[in-house]
């Protein structure tokens, strides 16, 4: 069995007027719902193997608040191809997921994030800023993971 952890970045700074999308930081909101959502992980001892994110400044900060204060030394590649990402390129970087990690948390945008719960659950869920959908694969091979096969097993607001 396979797990994937899809994890929308916390609140963020608004875009400052002449600066890049991909440098707005977390807002104090923002590093707030990252820690409540680290204690959230340490409570109910998921620890990922891998964590893919975003380049984008509030996704690697929302990330490293995550690992940092729920004490997990979870290996972390950061893909741009992430940034700005729909379902079906995010479902191409979970395939090449090594099948030696069982759990793997993304930590992406919207509409991105949202899109990709919809197709491998079947499922519309809202995914505001810092939430985190947990769905569950019966399978032992990220390759093999498709659209609608995947089973919401949770969705947690911090």
């Amino acid at each position: 069995m396979k797990k994937l952890f899809l994890l929308r970045h916390a609140k963020a700074e608004n875009l400052a007027p002449g600066s890049s999308d991909l440098e707005r930081k977390l807002n104090e909101s923002g590093r707030k719902q990252a820690q409540a959502l680290a204690l959230f992980l340490q409570e109910q001892n998921i620890k990922p193997d891998l964590v893919l994110c975003s380049p984008a400044a509030r996704a690697r900060e929302t990330t490293e608040i995550v690992l940092a204060t729920a004490g997990l030394p979870a290996r972390v590649d950061y893909d741009q191809a992430m940034y700005e990402a729909g379902p079906t390129v995010l479902l191409q970087l979970i395939s090449k997921i090594d099948n030696g990690a069982n759990t793997a948390l993304m930590v992406g945008h919207n509409p991105g994030t949202e899109e990709l719960v919809r197709l491998l659950t079947n499922r519309a869920e809202q995914m505001s800023t810092c939430t985190l959908a947990e769905i569950t694969f019966d399978t032992d091979d990220w390759s093999k993971v498709a659209p609608g096969h995947g089973t919401l097993e949770q969705l947690v607001r911090p």
